[in-house]
């Protein structure tokens, strides 16, 4: 995991790795957590939105997309833009009161294209 915060930037990049060998082993870890790891989860992955301007924001996979899209405000729009085959990127606009507070891509997870339609790890997007 690598994380920079300065004055005049913000990156974030973080390697998940998940050795169940087979597709019906995986699910979405959060579901796993106790009640209070996913309030502290969800805790402070709202805090730092909240804290950190982060304008442009990138979500891979299903898990961590319908996680984020609770902490959108009701203002927030949404467009799909199919990109190939299987494969569709959805844009979240999330507007404050002084205008666009953050554009959010959520693209499928790449290792989603591996596995056929219907398994529930295809590259659906929604």
């Amino acid at each position: 995991m690598d994380k920079v915060f300065t004055a005049v930037s913000t990156y974030g990049f973080d390697w998940h790795w998940r050795a169940e060998a087979h597709q019906k082993h995986r699910k979405c870890p959060i579901k796993e957590y106790s009640t209070d790891l996913k309030s502290l989860h969800e805790v402070m992955t709202r805090a730092l939105l909240d804290l950190l301007p982060l304008p442009l924001l990138i979500v891979t996979g299903s898990c961590p997309w319908k996680n984020y899209l609770s902490t959108l405000s009701t203002n927030a729009r949404h467009i799909k833009v199919p990109i190939a085959e299987r494969v569709v990127a959805t844009f979240a606009l999330d507007f404050s009161l002084r205008g666009l507070k953050r554009i959010t891509c959520h693209i499928p997870h790449p290792e989603s294209l591996f596995y056929p339609v219907g398994t529930g790890f295809n590259g659906s997007s929604s």
